[in-house]
């Protein structure tokens, strides 16, 4: 059993597609092939070019694969914003185009890559989706997904799929940005986040949602819309979801958001209910950045999600890991709700500071 790491990217790497490592996730060492049984597999991929790809994770049965990882190494990362780091751009635009990233296996991770929908043609219904046989320990984590827009289908940020009441199920939600979420041309609804009812053990963890957009009559935008009662909801930002009439757009709705395990969550509505959670602040009072193309949805000073979430440690892996890369554990952070961690700017020494240290 080993840990084999291969390149992805376009400059001198393993792989130019991410379709093309995962195609090979069968290839057999008994073969004359790349991995053995138990063997952790790891596509690590490089910012050399954007990647227009549709992407399907499901090898790795046949040789027996104890876990697959997609990820960015630490200097590809983005830092919280849209082109700063890997970056997946895919422009498809066939019936067949309706899932951007689609996880079909168990003891998956994908991290730290941009997932960019911008130049999507009109079939796409979900820019992540959690398919058939993603039940157990699957991570979807660090990432930025944005831009699907004015599609034929209703549109979901992250979409769990149903199927699963095994109880032993654990899939994980943790530390996303997903945004810009418009089906405002259409007449279909629009979702940051949606679990459908059948799920089992789903945990969502300090994600920030912003911008979900539907105006079709009846048309419903949420940010997270919720439909199982098992399915745990603590530290996550829902903002500015906008539908033609006030019933439709929400925060936080469905009726499995009622029945779940949540507190500790920030809606710019009053849909984060909890003893903890904080309600009907500004969306512009949040984030650093909220123009159009421009946007950056870490802390701005002042904002009332910092300091307001709740400690979680550092289980499941790497939810105190931040969307920008800090470790809110390692660092004694006082837990911001949303996938930012707030830090002051302390650059700059005040001049009160300076003259008494100057003093004897």
């Amino acid at each position: 059993m080993a840990t084999v790491t291969k390149t992805i990217g376009t400059s001198g790497r393993d792989y130019s597609t991410i379709t093309a490592w995962e195609a090979d996730l069968d290839s057999s060492s008994m073969m004359g092939g790349i991995y053995g049984s138990g063997d952790d597999a790891v596509g690590e991929c490089y910012n050399d070019s954007t990647f227009d790809e549709q992407v399907t994770i499901d090898g790795g049965g046949s040789v027996g694969l104890s876990s697959v990882k997609l990820t960015a190494p630490a200097s590809e990362r983005h830092d919280g914003t849209a082109g700063s780091g890997v970056r997946i751009q895919f422009s498809g635009s066939s019936a067949s185009d309706t899932i951007g990233f689609l996880i079909k296996r168990s003891q998956f991770t994908v991290e730290w890559i941009e997932m960019d929908y911008t130049n999507v043609g009109s079939q796409l219904s979900s820019g992540v989706n959690f398919g058939a046989g993603s039940t157990q320990e699957v991570y979807v984590k660090n990432n930025i997904i944005h831009g699907i827009k004015t599609q034929s289908n209703h549109i979901h940020g992250i979409y769990v799929w149903h199927a699963y009441t095994d109880s032993t199920s654990s899939r994980y939600l943790l530390n996303n940005l997903v945004y810009n979420i418009d089906n405002s041309s259409t007449t279909k609804e629009a979702s940051g986040i949606t679990v459908p009812s059948g799920n089992w053990n789903l945990y969502i963890y300090n994600n920030t949602v912003y911008h979900v957009k539907a105006t079709g009559s009846g048309d419903d935008a949420f940010c997270f819309s919720i439909h199982d009662t098992k399915t745990t909801l603590k530290n996550n930002i829902a903002a500015r979801p906008d539908a033609a009439s006030a019933s439709d757009e929400k925060c936080f709705a469905e009726s499995g958001f009622s029945g779940s395990t949540h507190d500790y969550n920030l809606s710019t509505d009053s849909t984060a209910t909890g003893t903890n959670s904080v309600t009907g602040e500004a969306y512009g009072d949040l984030f650093l950045s909220t123009g159009v193309g421009t946007e950056d949805l870490r802390l701005k000073a002042g904002a009332d999600a910092i300091g307001a979430g709740v400690d979680l440690g550092t289980s499941p892996t790497g939810v105190n890991i931040d969307i920008e890369g800090r470790d809110r554990d390692a660092q004694g952070d006082t837990w911001d709700i949303g996938a930012d961690q707030f830090v002051a700017d302390t650059s700059g020494v005040p001049i009160a500071l300076f003259l008494t240290g100057m003093s004897t």
